[in-house]
């Protein structure tokens, strides 16, 4: 065999191998980030116990959209008592109009044309414990602000957290960390079972 057709073979393997590990690496790091329902139960259950260790059992949680609220729901569950988990309505406005009312709710609006309704429902839990609930945090600006909204309806800033089970590296060097939080990535191409993490 002549020293030609043996490179050739050698080049073609090497491809091959390439193209092989390439998307094994691209499988691993896809794998990296997301996170499925048994991974979402056990960062339930810690932050439970991280709960429970800081004495911060909530009388209230505040999910702001339907993705928090399944988060709630493992939290909810983890409790010997009864724990008001309050979904609120979130939605992204494209046409700058005014906020539409909805009875029996409040309407808070956050930068970027994210629109969210908070049940009136919450102002009974003023002096209670509150933790806020969400799946993704990718700057922190939402959650101060809606810390800030609530202190300004009356409630105790130090008696409010904030729960969310995956933040960016954005979050952490802009000091804006939520209290509890398990993953860190860095960015939004992160995937939960619902599907790919929302940037509000």
């Amino acid at each position: 065999m002549d020293i030609n057709i043996i490179s050739s073979i050698v080049s073609v393997i090497g491809v091959i191998l390439t193209i092989y590990f390439g998307f094994k690496a691209l499988r691993l790091e896809r794998e990296k980030k997301n996170l499925s329902w048994p991974q979402l139960q056990l960062i339930a259950d810690a932050t439970c116990f991280k709960l429970k260790r800081d004495d911060f059992v909530p009388d209230l949680i505040i999910a702001p959209g339907l993705r928090g609220a399944i988060l709630a729901e493992l939290i909810v569950n983890k409790f010997n008592r009864n724990i008001l988990a309050i979904t609120g309505i979130s939605f992204m406005e494209f046409t700058h109009k005014p906020m539409p009312i909805i009875k029996g709710y409040m309407a808070f609006q956050i930068a970027k044309g994210w629109n969210i309704y908070i049940p009136s429902a919450i102002n009974e839990f003023k002096n209670g414990k509150v933790l806020i609930v969400d799946d993704f945090c990718l700057t922190g600006e939402f959650f101060q602000l809606l810390r800030t909204y609530l202190v300004g309806l009356g409630f105790n800033s130090d008696n409010i957290k904030v729960f969310c089970s995956v933040i960016t590296k954005v979050t952490k060097v802009a000091g804006r960390s939520p209290d509890y939080y398990n993953v860190v990535t860095d960015d939004d191409n992160f995937y939960f079972p619902w599907g790919k993490a929302h940037t509000g």
